[in-house]
């Protein structure tokens, strides 16, 4: 007895995606949904599920995950393998689709840099890879260098201490450092390909509370009002407030 490996493209919207079993048996996707290769294995054989060609126009990156080892391998047992999981995600996401809806600059505490932290939103249903772009303040900079992957209308968030992220319980998130954000006045961007993708500033920071963008404006515009954006509330273990990868409260 044979099976078949197979699984779920998720996200696709580009050309030219083209996957692998085993380092073999070439498999051209063109949308979304079931995929199955052609090739099948024996009981006790090995599988391996990698990306041979990204796809293009847009460029996008392809993650593989799901088979018994979670990464798209593992080992054929009595059953076909269905559980592969692509899951492919723009690069360089366009201005205005990922933006920054909360964060804290002024935490309690005598060394408060390493306690700051700062929110993304992804407002549409795209995946989205922001790898190799770049965080910037008034002052510097910080190139992403985890694959950070972004899911559709999902929030993560960007913290300088893993301490802080534990005791808060933030997650999803990823670690950041060389960005100090200034106490009274700063401003906050990210960039991709360089292109500005969102902006924001502020001004007269409360030491301890997040500032927060109103719920009711969740766009690329609205956040660089600063009349659309307030202190946060809501108490956090760690004696600061806001609410990191949760949903922000509607302003007064």
């Amino acid at each position: 007895t044979t099976y078949t490996v197979g699984g779920t493209v998720m996200g696709l919207i580009g050309d030219g995606l083209i996957l692998q079993n085993n380092g073999t048996d070439d498999l051209s996707i063109s949308d979304n949904g079931i995929f199955t290769f052609a090739g099948q294995l024996e009981q006790g054989e090995a599988y391996a599920v990698t990306v041979k060609e990204k796809p293009t126009g847009p460029s996008q990156t392809c993650f593989v995950s799901g088979g018994g080892n979670i990464d798209g391998s593992g080992i054929i047992t009595e059953n076909n393998i269905t559980t592969i999981i692509v899951t492919c995600a723009l690069d360089n996401p366009p201005p205005g689709t990922v933006i920054i809806t909360e964060l804290m600059a002024n935490p309690l505490g005598t060394d408060n840099e390493n306690g700051e932290w700062f929110e993304l939103r992804n407002l549409g249903t795209d995946y989205l890879f922001l790898q190799n772009c770049t965080l910037s303040n008034d002052s510097t900079e910080h190139l992403i260098t985890a694959e950070a992957l972004v899911d559709p209308n999902e929030t993560v968030v960007f913290a300088k201490d893993p301490t802080q992220v534990v005791t808060d319980r933030i997650s999803p998130y990823f670690l950041y450092d060389d960005i100090n954000l200034n106490n009274s006045a700063d401003s906050l961007a990210l960039s991709c390909d360089s292109t500005v993708v969102d902006a924001m500033s502020y001004t007269n920071f409360t030491e301890g509370a997040a500032r927060q963008l109103d719920a009711d404006n969740m766009d690329a515009t609205a956040n660089d009002d600063l009349s659309n954006w307030c202190d946060a509330t809501h108490a956090l273990p760690s004696g600061n407030l806001g609410t990191p990868s949760s949903l922000n409260r509607i302003c007064p």
